[in-house]
């Protein structure tokens, strides 16, 4: 394995602490890629962020260059819809004011100073929070059911929440139409903070939760949403879920506990293979290239690719990137440009965004 250093990549220093990182997976727009952040004022509870647009160019020193950005609430996720929805271009995002938010991506055709790019709110969806307490409801994760899927009429998203009392829910999943966001279910699914939601991408009525009850769980949204359809254990809280969007009943799992692992939803008694990642694993995603490799970020541990071997049936690390001073690896995510091997990854005390050519055979530094 090879390990490189974020004190080796030049990056850009982002004005909050920055969190999730997302590439557009659209045809004319995989060199662009949001980076979410968030910020507690102090003394206070209010909670602002930023989304930075990014893209991806070789005529800057640390690969990309910022090309619009837009005041919002703290930023807890986002996550590009795989398909035009009414021949758009939406990112949905979910804040710390207990909101789903869609945006409107639009690519201006100039990218200068005086940049025509816009990202704009097309609509929401707020839950419902304490009088007593309006910060109390954050929405923390969001997936699209449509990776996979191409029934643009049956669009769906699923959110995990936190929840103040035993009876809150701390999952939904609302349906976007013409008429804009519907809620079609919530329902109580972890005790303690539900970190992730994911979509099943091949069987969308199926969802996986996991939480910091040290629970991973099932949900046919199709039935009753009172029990899972299965419950998982796990020694730590569970933080990061992906479908795999090439093989069926595959997908990817990473915890508090420090492991990645791989699961079959056909055969849920144990994992079909797990590797030690060093640090809690905060987000996976697959390579959308293919079910070949995947990529974690791992917080204290720093951002990590790893093998996937079906014949082996093994995980092998391939490479690191990592910090000497620590600051929290949060937000990861591939390019979905076939010509490039490049991921977006993004630390939380720090502030930082970077490029990092993560090739099968070794990282290297972005040229100056």
């Amino acid at each position: 394995t090879e390990t490189c250093t974020i004190d080796e990549i030049r990056g850009l220093k982002v004005p909050y602490s920055a969190d999730s990182t997302e590439f557009c997976p659209l045809d004319g727009n995989v060199d662009i890629f949001a980076c979410g952040t968030y910020q507690l004022i102090p003394g206070t509870k209010r909670k602002v962020g930023k989304i930075h647009m990014m893209k991806v160019c070789d005529d800057s020193k640390i690969g990309f260059k910022e090309i619009h950005s837009i005041e919002t609430p703290a930023v807890l996720d986002l996550k590009w819809s795989q398909r035009l929805i009414g021949g758009k271009m939406l990112l949905g995002v979910v804040e710390s004011c207990g909101s789903l938010v869609i945006k409107e991506w639009k690519r201006g055709e100039n990218e200068g100073e005086s940049n025509d790019s816009s990202l704009s709110t097309l609509c929401n969806f707020e839950f419902e929070r304490s009088e007593s307490d309006p910060h109390s409801t954050i929405v923390l994760s969001l997936d699209w059911n449509n990776r996979v899927n191409n029934k643009e009429e049956d669009t769906k998203i699923v959110m995990s929440l936190t929840s103040e009392s035993a009876e809150e829910a701390t999952m939904a999943v609302c349906k976007l139409d013409n008429n804009g966001l519907t809620l079609e279910n919530k329902w109580k699914a972890h005790d303690f903070e539900n970190w992730i939601a994911a979509f099943d991408y091949h069987q969308d009525h199926l969802v996986y939760s996991g939480g910091d009850d040290c629970k991973m769980k099932g949900w046919d949204i199709r039935e009753d949403l009172s029990r899972p359809i299965w419950t998982k254990s796990f020694d730590m809280g569970v933080t990061s879920i992906q479908s795999c969007p090439f093989q069926e009943n595959l997908f990817a799992v990473g915890s508090y506990d420090e492991s990645l692992s791989i699961w079959d939803n056909r055969a849920m008694r144990n994992s079909l293979r797990s590797i030690g990642t060093s640090g809690g694993v905060w987000r996976v995603k697959w390579d959308p290239k293919g079910k070949e490799r995947l990529a974690t970020a791992s917080m204290r541990a720093g951002f990590k690719t790893f093998k996937n071997d079906d014949s082996n049936n093994q995980l092998t690390l391939e490479s690191t990137l990592r910090s000497s001073c620590e600051p929290i690896a949060y937000g990861l995510d591939w390019s979905y440009d076939p010509k490039q091997n490049l991921l977006a990854a993004c630390s939380f005390y720090d502030h930082f965004c970077c490029l990092w050519d993560g090739k099968r055979d070794k990282p290297t530094k972005l040229s100056d």
